[in-house]
């Protein structure tokens, strides 16, 4: 009995602190408004621009359907490479670091920004394979250039598909949290807000 005890008042005190440093926190801005929908959608226009440049030149040379989608990235691209010394999407990066730090931004925001980050740092994984792979193939005197088209037909269709679905989210007023780890990562974001006090009394009367 007294073990019991015991564990149920360590158990309160954890919760007692964990209200506190949440009391702590700064309330979070749930604006979800369309100017905020519509600038948390834009973010992912970093990584779908970063692998279309990458990865999805192959397939636009080969499919008519591609290749007009593509020059229709041309602007946004053109815009970024104007920038001296390839610093265009170095400062976007680094831009939208600092809104997804800020807490006074609004929460779907700085979400997104963050899971716009990590998707576009998820290409290095890709492209550092790709250049083992050109390695190894230069090393082994093959070529095979339809398994170069195919990664990266699959590399480019990965990211839009992750892009397609958290602009939907972003628009329809919702956190995309249905990417693979990625969503994990910019969960992250948010917990150094506390959601509003209606919001979390609301859910314990729902409970």
């Amino acid at each position: 009995m007294r073990a019991k005890e015991r564990e149920r008042q360590e158990q309160e005190e954890l919760e007692r602190q964990k209200q506190e440093f949440l009391a702590s926190l700064p309330e979070r801005n749930e604006d979800d408004s369309l100017p905020t929908r519509l600038i948390a959608a834009c973010a992912y226009m970093l990584p779908l621009l970063d692998a279309a440049e990458r990865f999805g030149w192959p397939l636009a040379l080969m499919n008519p359907t591609m290749a007009t989608f593509m020059q229709a990235l041309n602007a946004p691209m053109a815009l970024l490479s104007a920038v001296p010394f390839g610093l265009g999407f170095l400062l976007v990066f680094i831009g939208m670091q600092f809104v997804a730090n800020n807490p006074e931004n609004p929460a779907l925001v700085r979400y997104n920004m963050r899971q716009a980050v990590q998707l576009d740092i998820m290409l290095f994984f890709p492209i550092i394979i790709g250049q083992l792979g050109h390695f190894a193939l230069a090393w082994s005197q093959m070529e095979l250039p339809g398994l170069t088209v195919l990664s990266s037909t699959a590399v480019f269709f990965a990211m839009l598909a992750c892009c397609v679905y958290s602009v939907g989210c972003c628009l329809a007023g919702a956190f995309p949290k249905g990417v693979p780890f990625v969503s994990e990562v910019a969960e992250l974001t948010l917990r150094d807000t506390r959601p509003k006090e209606s919001d979390s009394t609301d859910s314990k009367d729902s409970k």
